[in-house]
């Protein structure tokens, strides 16, 4: 997983052939900087669900012909955005956390077993590699915790975002399946 940042539609939307040379089912998108509907049409995949924000916003996308559908997501103008999604047996779990809101974890869904939860947490632990942890970090953590959840990260891999201001490489966005799935 990498964030783009806004870029991330135009990059999918002009390389779909990435997605299926890597057999792609699933697409969980954030910041889509969008509040249309329409102008997220990917070749291939069908939008299951859709947060739109100029600013924020997240899709999540089925490759077409799999039985995919929405089940819930955030309420309207919320600060964190997320959507949950059901396809192929497991439910996929797409959030976004702006950078200067905090992390108010009763707004966050309670994630069922099967999971699989991807998202722009937008906050620090020395878990995914930071050199600390902030509020929003430990708070990220123990809600995973309580909901069962397995971090995917490895100190070994790439970071995900890098930022021009700071000339820094961070990992903001993780990446999250459900401890039944990590051990299979």
């Amino acid at each position: 997983m990498y964030n783009y940042g806004n870029q991330a539609l135009h990059l999918i939307k002009g390389n779909t052939h990435i997605a299926n040379q890597h057999h792609v089912n699933i697409l969980l998108l954030q910041e889509t900087h969008c509040v249309n509907e329409d102008k997220l049409s990917i070749d291939g995949f069908d939008n299951i669900s859709f947060i739109g924000h100029n600013k924020h916003g997240i899709a999540c996308y089925a490759k077409q012909g799999i039985n995919a559908r929405a089940l819930q997501q955030s309420p309207a103008n919320s600060a964190i955005e997320w959507c949950i999604i059901e396809a192929l047996g497991t439910t996929f779990c797409n959030i976004y956390k702006p950078p200067p809101a905090e992390l108010d974890v009763s707004s966050l869904p309670t994630i069922p077993v099967n999971s699989f939860v991807c998202g722009d947490f937008n906050c620090r632990n020395i878990k995914w590699g930071y050199p600390n942890t902030d509020r929003n970090g430990s708070a990220a953590s123990d809600w995973a915790e309580s909901n069962n959840l397995h971090l995917l990260f490895d100190n070994k891999d790439p970071r995900t975002f890098y930022s021009g201001r700071h000339g820094t490489w961070t990992s903001p966005d993780l990446s999250f399946i459900s401890n039944n799935i990590s051990r299979r």
